[in-house]
């Protein structure tokens, strides 16, 4: 698997460089196929670099990339997600900088020690230890701390606190997703969860299971002698659940496909299996706008601060000459 990085050439780096300073650009730069490992550079924010070993650093960080299955698109996706986010915390650093934004020692020394508290039991010698371990210079941590918090200030500057809530907005908001916010439909549906046991594989025991099932031994018999989900001794029973609030997304469209008594072909997720029922559906009901009131509020809420998010960025952007090297296939 090519490793989720991109490389260029040192003269196709300097050419892309060049610019009319008359001009506020960003560019992407694609290496050929035979561009060879030069200097590490994922890019480069008005000539301050970010190198491919601190974006990927960030995206070991992410869990998603230690699930098993997780691949090349899954690595990319993280790769050029986390180079972008990286690119947008150094323009904040610096309009925070221009700014002239100040984060005293004290509050940083404040942040460390919730940090100890809440991850270390109180023992700032564990803390030390882990980051020694990490291979990590504590002042350098240390000054990813503050700048945590600088970018948490103006997030809340440049953001948060000029986030208005209208009613007018609250009222076409409702108007223009009246489904959104009306009560999904619930189901029964009984669940048989199937991993690797006594030396057979998730998927032979998963043939069992249907075996079982088709020979004409109950579900929920079948579920408590087999299954390894939560509910397995109810059965595998889950009542009155709404699916996408509850379970995979794969098993959900699983769980569409099925009229009240259908039961889904095993389902392999992250190297388990699952075999579910619908039991019984319950039609949802619609809200009024008074009874959806409080989602209707976080909605609006939450889409006017990423319109500003994205406009402070953009002028950031707008401002700063930003180069991304590509390599092919990324």
């Amino acid at each position: 698997m090519k490793t989720a990085a991109t490389f260029i050439a040192a003269a196709l780096a300097a050419s892309a460089l060049v610019a009319d300073e008359s001009k506020i650009v960003t560019e992407k730069v694609r290496a050929g196929n035979n561009a060879t490992i030069v200097d590490g550079i994922a890019a480069k924010v008005d000539g301050d670099a970010i190198t491919i070993g601190e974006v990927l650093k960030e995206v070991r960080r992410d869990p998603v990339l230690h699930l098993p299955g997780a691949g090349g698109a899954d690595i990319k996706r993280m790769y050029r997600q986390t180079l972008e986010n990286m690119i947008d915390r150094k323009l904040i650093l610096r309009d925070a900088e221009e700014q002239k934004l100040q984060m005293q020692d004290w509050v940083v020394d404040n942040r460390i020690r919730e940090i100890v508290k809440d991850n270390f039991k109180g023992d700032f010698s564990a803390l030390r230890a882990a980051i020694d371990n990490a291979g990590i210079l504590y002042d350098s941590w240390k000054r990813t701390i503050r700048d945590d918090l600088i970018v948490q200030s103006m997030q809340y500057q440049m953001v948060a606190r000029n986030v208005i809530v209208s009613p007018s907005a609250m009222r076409a908001e409702f108007a223009a997703n009246t489904d959104k916010y009306a009560v999904s439909n619930s189901f029964d549906v009984s669940v048989i969860l199937l991993g690797e046991a006594d030396g057979k594989s998730a998927a032979e025991r998963a043939a069992e299971a249907v075996k079982r099932l088709d020979g004409g031994e109950d579900f929920a018999a079948v579920a408590k002698a087999m299954s390894a989900d939560s509910h397995a001794q109810e059965g595998g029973a889950w009542k009155n659940v709404q699916p996408a609030d509850t379970f995979k997304p794969e098993i959900v469209e699983a769980l569409d496909a099925l009229g009240v008594g259908g039961r889904s072909a095993p389902v392999e997720l992250h190297g388990w299996v699952t075999i579910i029922r619908k039991d019984a559906e319950h039609v949802g009901t619609r809200r009024t706008f008074t009874e959806a009131y409080e989602d209707i509020k976080n909605n609006v809420r939450i889409s006017e601060a990423k319109r500003l998010h994205k406009e402070w960025m953009e002028r950031l952007r707008d401002r700063s000459y930003i180069v991304i090297y590509e390599m092919p296939g990324l």
